[in-house]
């Protein structure tokens, strides 16, 4: 039997939906307030454990393998899913705990990447970590520019126009890691679960 991740497509679009509704929540407002709102994260850490354990449950109750415990039924397949959620958690929260204490990242992102691991489990956290990077060079990079572009036009403006209050510093910052997270998120899961939800053939079907 082929090992799935998602008991069936329906399933698969939903959970992706949510996930992807929720960062882009945390990114909007993270872009808009320069903050990941707790009740954003703690939603998103809810429903990715409840969503997984479901997930178990039902491959399960297929008698479908499932993450770590093999196909025992859907009690197993439940518990299966917690632990996968539970382990996804810790490795994402750890992960950017180590981050934050190296000042690399806001105790926002930290939650954010909890959560996200919580949905999606240790390795593919991992792997849009990785993702994310050259994500976060591309738009620093565009940021740059854009912040070159401002200053070159500032000081082209005539008189009147420069008496404009500053941007406060206290709004002024690095770009944060909401944002490539969910762009590096959505590719990476679009393309690991390409087959599953119909967006790519089957191997070795043309």
């Amino acid at each position: 039997m082929v090992s799935t991740f998602f008991p069936n497509l329906d399933f698969a679009w939903i959970f992706l939906g949510v996930l992807f509704t929720l960062l882009a929540l945390a990114s909007g407002t993270d872009l808009r307030r320069y903050v990941i709102p707790k009740w954003v994260t703690l939603t998103g850490l809810v429903l990715g454990a409840s969503g997984n354990i479901v997930r178990g449950i039902w491959l399960g109750s297929d008698g479908q393998p499932v993450w770590i415990l093999g196909e025992n039924g859907a009690l197993v397949g439940g518990l299966d899913g917690f632990l996968f959620a539970l382990c996804g958690f810790a490795s994402g929260f750890w992960l950017f705990f180590l981050m934050w204490i190296l000042g690399v990242c806001g105790g926002g992102d930290v939650k954010l990447f909890g959560a996200l691991g919580c949905w999606i489990g240790a390795y593919l956290a991992l792997c849009v970590l990785l993702v994310s990077l050259p994500v976060i060079f591309c738009l620093a990079f565009g940021q740059v520019v854009f912040a070159v572009s401002a200053g070159t036009r500032r000081k082209s403006a005539p008189d009147s126009a420069k008496g404009e209050s500053p941007v406060s510093p206290a709004r002024r910052r690095v770009l944060g890691f909401s944002l490539p997270l969910a762009i590096a998120t959505v590719a990476v899961l679009l393309w690991v679960f390409r087959v599953e939800l119909h967006l790519a053939p089957p191997p070795g079907i043309n």
